[in-house]
C-alpha cells in the first residue's frame, strides 16, 4: 500500500506546472526520499494540527478525496500511525530485498552481480531541544539518529558518505536552520553485469536526439536486440514491454536485484505538449502494472537508450509542496511540530538534490532530501482589555452562595471625592 502511496504522489509532484530538480539535462525527483522526510515531518506535527492534517493527506493519497469526491477524513492518531508503520517496513523491506538477492558464494565472497540500496535518515538540531519520545520513535522505525551540529557541514559529509560521494552538498553552505530532517536514498548495481542484459559498448554510437523545441543534438546511443532465447535461464528475469496509443514501454531488469528500470516514451502527440505535462496525463498505475507489459517473443525487442547524467543541485520543492496542500507547515505562526520539539518551528524549505547516471554497464542513483526547519516566531498571547469607560453594572456577590449582596449601576463616575 504505502508503494501505491508513493507512486501516486510523484505522479501528483510531477504534474505541477514547475518542474522540480530540472537542469540541463533532464529534471529527476526521488518520491520515496521525499515521502520519507515528510514522514518524519509528519510525526513531529501536533496531534489533530492542520500541520498534521495537510501532510497526512498528502502522504496518504486518498483517490476519492483527491478527485474531490469525498470530503478530507480528520485523520485520527492510528491512521497516523498506520502511515507510518507502513512507510518504515517498506523502507526496511527494500533495502532487505536487495540484500538477499546479493548471495553469497561458497568461499562467502559476494556473488557476481547484485544491487545496494541504502536508505538513510538523520534528524539535525543546532540548539533545538528534541522530545525524547519523537527520538526514540524515529530512530527505532527509520534509524534517525539526532545529532547536534553547529553547521550544515555535518549534514553534507553525512550525506556524502550515504550517497557514495554523488551528492556532498544537501543543504548549501550559509543556509539558515535550527533543525534539518534528512532522508537518503542511494542505489547502484555492481561486479558484471550490471544490467541482467548488459549492452555492448560497441553497439553505441553517435545519433540525433531530439529536443523539445525540434532542434536536434547528437548523443551516445546505446543499442541492442534483447530476444527471448537469452531469457529462457530458469528465474532469469525478463526483459518486458508494452505498448498503447499513448506511450511504449520497456522495463529492463537489474542483475541481482528486484529493481528494473521502467523507461516510458509518450506519444509524439502527448510530447508535444512538453515531457512533464505529457508524463501527468499518463496512468501512473498502468505503467505500474505489470500485467499490461508482456514478454519479448521470439522477434525479440530492438532497445536505443541515450547514456546519460542528471545531477542537480539542492532544488526547493516549496512551491509544488505549497500548492499540493502543505500550507500550514510552511506558515511561521500557524505551524505545529509541538511532538517533534517544545521549540515551536515550522518548515522554512524543503530540499532534494539528485544524481542519476546510466551508461552501457548499469545504473547509479542517488538522491537527498532535507526538511529545513526554523524556529517560529513567539506569538505572544494578547493581553485581554476589559474597559469601563461607559455605564456599567456593579456587583458584590458571595461566591460561596452565589448571593448578590450589592447591586447597583454606576453612570457618571466623575464625582469622586477627592
Amino acid at each position: 500500500m504505502a508503494g501505491q502511496r508513493i507512486a501516486a504522489f510523484a505522479w501528483q509532484m510531477l504534474g505541477q506546472s514547475s518542474t522540480p530538480n530540472a537542469d540541463a539535462s533532464g529534471s529527476f525527483l526521488s518520491p520515496v526520499s521525499l515521502y520519507i522526510a515528510l514522514g518524519l515531518a509528519l510525526n513531529g506535527a501536533g496531534s489533530g494540527s492542520d500541520t498534521e492534517q495537510q501532510i497526512f493527506h498528502l502522504l496518504h493519497q486518498d483517490k476519492a478525496r483527491l478527485l474531490g469526491l469525498l470530503a478530507p477524513k480528520t485523520a485520527a492518531a492510528a491512521d497516523v500511525q498506520q502511515l507510518t508503520t507502513e512507510l518504515a517496513a517498506l523502507s526496511s523491506s527494500l533495502v532487505q530485498q536487495q540484500q538477499q538477492q546479493q548471495g553469497d558464494k561458497e568461499d562467502g565472497s559476494k556473488a557476481e552481480g547484485g544491487a545496494q540500496l541504502i536508505i538513510a535518515n538523520g534528524v539535525w538540531t543546532k540548539g533545538v531541544p528534541v522530545h525524547e519520545a519523537y527520538a526514540a520513535k524515529m530512530l527505532q522505525l527509520f534509524k534517525a539518529e539526532v545529532r547536534e551540529v553547529a553547521s550544515v557541514d555535518p549534514i553534507n559529509a553525512w550525506a556524502a558518505a550515504a550517497t557514495k560521494g554523488l551528492i556532498n552538498v544537501a543543504v548549501p553552505p550559509g543556509t539558515d536552520f535550527d533543525l534539518v530532517l534528512t532522508n537518503a536514498v542511494y542505489f547502484k548495481v555492481y561486479f558484471k553485469g550490471l544490467w541482467e542484459y548488459a549492452f555492448k559498448k560497441e553497439a553505441t554510437s553517435r545519433q540525433a536526439f531530439k529536443l523539445g523545441a525540434g532542434d536536434e543534438v547528437q548523443v551516445d546511443m546505446m543499442s541492442k536486440r534483447f530476444k527471448a532465447a537469452d531469457q529462457s535461464a530458469p528465474g532469469a528475469r525478463k526483459v518486458q514491454y508494452a505498448e498503447t496509443s499513448s506511450y511504449q514501454a520497456v522495463r529492463l531488469p537489474y542483475k541481482g536485484s528486484t529493481i528494473s528500470a521502467l523507461i516510458v516514451l509518450p506519444s509524439e502527440h502527448l510530447a508535444a505538449q512538453g515531457i512533464a505535462a505529457a508524463a501527468a496525463q499518463l496512468d501512473v498505475g498502468d505503467l505500474l502494472d505489470a500485467t499490461k507489459f508482456r514478454n519479448v517473443g521470439p522477434a525479440g525487442l530492438d532497445v536505443q537508450l541515450p547514456k546519460f547524467k542528471v545531477k542537480t543541485q539542492p532544488t526547493s520543492l516549496k512551491k509544488e509542496l505549497v500548492s499540493l496542500g502543505l500550507s500550514a507547515p510552511f506558515a511561521d505562526k500557524a505551524a505545529d511540530f509541538s511532538q517533534l520539539s517544545p521549540q515551536p518551528l515550522y518548515i522554512s524549505d524543503v530540499l532534494q538534490s539528485v544524481c542519476v547516471i546510466v551508461d552501457e554497464e548499469g545504473t547509479e542513483a542517488a538522491a537527498v532530501t532535507a526538511v529545513i526547519m526554523m524556529r517560529a516566531t513567539a506569538v505572544m498571547a494578547a493581553t485581554p482589555l476589559i474597559r469601563f469607560d461607559r455605564p456599567f453594572l456593579f456587583m458584590l456577590v458571595d461566591d460561596a452562595s452565589s448571593t448578590p449582596l450589592f447591586v447597583g449601576t454606576v453612570s457618571d463616575p466623575s464625582n469622586f471625592p477627592q
